[in-house]
């Protein structure tokens, strides 16, 4: 070998020393690094586990620190520091995200998201929809973004526009997507019902049957405008679907039954509707209505049955109380029987009640019919 190549050859040997002593070194340099940061991120997880926000954003705060290139724990940070209520802070970390280039898609869709719920908790709502539907153009297959952007829409009662985001939820979640665009439908069918609008409510809310055919809320918002339209017939039995679907709205279908024969001068459908209920076990309202129903026909002896039965299953109502009165006297001819003087006895030894049988909802008084008011007819609305 000559001269010429031994030189060569040392001073490539002394390069590819270096070079290996410099990558050891940062290796051993992240390393350390590692190490404190990944005990911090976990530190960040367990925080938010247990709810505690700020502390998590501490967390993140030192491990962003340590090493400023990941985005994903960069978007966790400006997440907590929302929950946590700083607001501005997290603010900056959107920005400085969606400032960085070559964004992956989804963490640019995640930063817009973070600048919308941000906008929409100080009620700026425009910049809001704008944030979440460039989100949703980001990353188009992001759910939360549609997600965000119904439920602003909802609130703002922009219902067509609610609506035509859950239609789009569809394509990505079909089951979640459809039963949001049927309730969202069925809102807006009872907003077109109390503007007197019922063939376009009829449209929404059958629109919405077609989607989800369970739906109870739909059932009754049907037979709402079908009983608007006059067809009372189809009205019921769309109520009494609902009803059904959901035994809890029970009541609301017997004072749509009522109303029902209001009209017609029948209320043989809304007693039956009522008994059925009441038989099978449903809600004590119903049991109370007919207890209150066999009264006011002058049936003494039914109102007793059912009000056995309501002190059966609501044993601390104030309403079995006070229909069980006005049943004994209703049987009474002259003196007080002793179930119903025991009874007064009992309430002449509680503190005077201001007016317990005024209505929460429209303020109507009336002393006989505590547990529903005579004028709405709000189930359970005194005070």
């Amino acid at each position: 070998m000559t001269t010429f190549g031994m030189l060569v050859a040392f001073f490539a040997g002394l390069v590819i020393g270096g070079l290996a002593m410099s990558a050891t070194a940062l290796w051993r340099s992240r390393s350390e690094r590692r190490g404190p940061y990944d005990a911090l991120v976990r530190t960040a997880f367990a925080r938010i586990a247990a709810d505690d926000h700020a502390g998590a954003a501490e967390s993140l705060r030192q491990a962003c620190r340590i090493d400023s290139g990941d985005d994903a724990v960069y978007l966790l940070l400006g997440s907590q520091l929302r929950r946590s209520g700083d607001a501005s802070r997290a603010a900056q970390v959107a920005d400085l995200l969606l400032a960085r280039r070559d964004q992956r898609p989804e963490i640019a869709a995640a930063a817009w998201l973070l600048k919308g719920r941000l906008a929409e908790a100080v009620e700026r709502y425009d910049d809001a929809l704008a944030a979440y539907a460039i989100a949703a153009e980001r990353d188009p297959g992001s759910v939360q973004a549609l997600v965000a952007r119904g439920r602003l829409l909802s609130r703002m009662r922009r219902w067509p526009d609610a609506i035509e985001v859950g239609d789009r939820l569809t394509k990505l979640n079909p089951q979640r997507g459809k039963l949001i665009a049927a309730r969202r439908r069925v809102l807006l069918a009872t907003e077109l019902l109390a503007e007197g609008r019922a063939k376009e409510a009829l449209s929404e809310a059958e629109t919405a049957l077609s989607d989800v055919d369970d739906l109870a809320a739909a059932h009754l918002s049907t037979g709402d405008a079908k009983f608007q339209l006059g067809r009372v017939g189809e009205a019921a039995r769309s109520w009494q679907t609902s009803a059904r679907l959901a035994p809890a709205i029970s009541p609301l279908v017997v004072d749509r039954l009522e109303q029902l024969g209001a009209v017609s001068g029948d209320r043989d459908r809304a007693r039956q509707f009522a008994t059925e209920v009441a038989e099978g076990g449903g809600s004590w309202r119903v049991v109370a209505w007919l207890a209150a129903d066999a009264l006011a026909r002058g049936a003494p002896l039914e109102a007793q049955r059912w009000c056995e039965e309501l002190e059966r299953v609501a044993p601390r109502s104030a309403s079995a109380a006070r229909l069980r009165a006005r049943c004994d006297a209703s049987m009474s001819e002259s003196s007080p029987p002793p179930r119903l003087a025991a009874t007064l006895a009992h309430w002449s030894d509680e503190p005077p009640w201001t007016d317990p049988w005024s209505c929460r909802r429209c303020g109507h008084r009336d002393e006989e019919f505590e547990w529903r008011c005579s004028s709405c007819h709000a189930w359970g609305s005194s005070h």
